[in-house]
């Protein structure tokens, strides 16, 4: 979501609201009004602040602005097939296989490079001979500098954010 807006303009620093989603601001679901977790909002924030501090009401702007077809296009680009277009996919609402979605994650870490994975690197035979080695196929999915905005978010939620829990464990 995050890396759609980015690639559109939005830059993690532009102001985007935390207040609640009033009725009819989500375009292709009009009654839907998602809530954050904690059951506050924060006002105006930087818009990287919503994936820092997993804001919902911030992450479903910052998806009206990406639009549901650019999301699904990164989505795709990143190894995500079939992803649904319809808002809730602006919380993660949606289904995706711990492989593929991981292989997602990398495009960030790898400078919006997406790297086909796999579980055998490589296979010898009792002489020593490869019989079999891994396909060390990649695309560009994401310009290395939205790339970089993302991890930087998300590094951010390690470091201050949701994520600092589990960094503080280690």
């Amino acid at each position: 979501v995050y890396a759609a807006a980015f690639e559109h303009g939005l830059l993690p620093g532009a102001a985007i609201d935390d207040g609640p989603i009033g009725r009819g601001e989500v375009r292709q679901a009009a009654n839907w009004t998602p809530e954050n977790s904690d059951g506050t909002y924060k006002g105006v924030l930087r818009a990287e602040d919503g994936l820092v501090l997993s804001r919902n009401t911030m992450s479903v702007r910052v998806g009206e602005r990406a639009g549901l077809d650019a999301i699904a296009r990164v989505a795709t680009a990143s190894g995500i097939e079939d992803m649904p277009r319809m808002p809730a996919v602006y919380l993660g609402a949606f289904e995706a296989n711990v492989a593929d979605l991981t292989t997602a994650y990398t495009v960030f870490a790898n400078q919006g490079v997406r790297k086909q994975s796999y579980i055998i690197e490589r296979i010898d035979d009792a002489s020593g001979e490869t019989i079999y080695r891994a396909a060390h196929i990649q695309a560009r999915a994401l310009d290395p500098g939205v790339s970089w905005m993302v991890t930087s978010a998300l590094t951010k939620a390690m470091e201050r954010g949701t994520g600092a829990t589990v960094k503080a464990l280690g």
